[in-house]
This record gives C-alpha cells, structure tokens and sequence, in this order.
C-alpha cells in the first residue's frame, strides 16, 4: 500500500468527527424541548414524566424561600433576614381547559423557610404528560414587596437523549484530537522519509 493512502485516515477521522458532531447538536436542540419556561403562556409538552423546578431572578436581599402547595396553587414566598416577605406569588401549572389539580405537584422541598444559598434539592417537581398543552400563570400577592418576577423553568432531560448527546460530544473530540495526532505523525513521517 502507497504511504500518501494512509493520509485518508485521519481525513476519515475528521469526517466522523463532523458527522458526530452534527448528531450532538441534533440532540441538544431535541433536549432543549425539555425545559418550559413559566411565562403566562400555554406550552405543548414534549416529554412525558416528572419536571423540576430551576429558580432564577433571585436578589441579595431575598435569603430565604417558602413553597407550599394548596389545592389552588403552588405559593412561593421569598424572605429577607429578617423574615420580612419580599416575593410573593401564586403559581398555577394546569392542563389547557381544566381545573387546577394539586395532584399535579409530585413533591415539594419542605413547607419550612429554607436557606436559599444551601438548597441542595429542586424547590418542587409537577408531572406532566407528552403531547398536552399546559397553562402557567404567576400571580403577585398583595403581600409582594418587590415588582420583579421570578424566573421559574421547569426542566426535563430525558436520560437516553442526554447520554447520546454526551457520546456523540465525546466521540467528536477524541475523534478530532486523533485525527491531528495522526495526521501530524504522518506528515513527520514522510518529511523523514524525503530527507532520506
């Protein structure tokens, strides 16, 4: 076999390197289907199973958070140091033209206040179902102190999905770092075999 054949390997490398990483991308922009932004707006869900809450929009003065489920709403209530509401609000997370059902709300982190700068666990998790459109609304309470909202995501990255986005990820890079490895290994190679 002619030596300038083998240079087709790491063109070959590179080749899969861009294919899997086509593939990876293909896969993030699936998973971003997973997270549902709670706006005021309906949303078609597309993975069924259980949702976790992301909080955001948190300031310095808010300290510690309360949620509790009712059979209404969910009522989220941040404090200061001292215990002093600064947010207050009803969330509702409910199937397009039905009633609000509690039973929604899988589990919540505690009806305690709890120290936000030490949650190791999601505020709460609501199961949702494929293919159904849910309604989100965020209410202020007369008890609000503060005009800013909170920023509530509720997230689902299905496990399979997530993994192959990683190993196509995973296969790309070490595919690519291969591919200059050998392509430099073989240009050594033949710069060696002209000065003989």
């Amino acid at each position: 076999m002619k030596f300038k054949y083998l240079f087709f390997i790491p063109l070959l490398m590179i080749l899969i390197s861009i294919a899997t990483s086509i593939i990876a991308f293909k896969y993030s922009k699936t998973l971003e289907q997973g997270y549902v932004k709670i706006n005021q707006q309906e949303t078609e869900v597309v993975f069924d199973g259980e949702y976790f809450v992301v909080l955001g929009n948190i300031s310095d003065l808010e300290k510690y958070i309360e949620v509790e489920s009712t059979n209404d709403f969910i009522q989220i209530t941040t404090y200061d140091e001292e215990n002093n509401i600064v947010k207050d609000f009803h969330l509702t997370i409910k199937e397009k033209d039905k009633p609000y059902d509690a039973s929604i709300i899988i589990e919540t982190l505690s009806d305690d206040l709890i120290l936000i700068d030490e949650m190791e666990d999601y505020l709460f998790y609501v199961g949702l179902e494929e293919n159904k459109i849910y309604e989100f609304s965020m209410t202020q309470t007369v008890s609000n102190n503060d005009d800013q909202y909170l920023d509530l995501v509720l997230v689902n990255l299905p496990e399979h999905l997530y993994n192959m986005k990683n190993l196509n990820e995973g296969i790309s890079f070490t595919t690519l770092v291969f591919a200059v490895i050998s392509g430099l290994s073989l240009l050594g190679i033949a710069y060696v075999k002209k000065e003989d």
